[in-house]
């Protein structure tokens, strides 16, 4: 399942409190898992990167009541 299919399933299952909750969660999970250096390979890192930021950007949006 991809990110955007996930949060809509979590938007829909626990509410959009949550769902943002959620997201800023998993983008300070990334952000953690960066600063520790716990990836085997650049490319790792670059997704890691990816991921943190799309998780914050969505937890913005869902603050601001735009679409994701």
């Amino acid at each position: 399942m991809y990110n955007d299919q996930f949060l809509q399933y979590v938007i829909h299952k626990y509410g959009m409190n949550y769902a943002i909750s959620f997201c800023e969660i998993e983008s300070e999970k990334y952000e953690k898992t960066i600063e520790a250096k716990i990836f085997a390979d650049p490319i790792d890192k670059l997704e890691m990167v990816y991921e943190k930021d799309w998780w914050k950007e969505r937890a913005e949006r869902l603050k601001n009541n735009e679409p994701c």
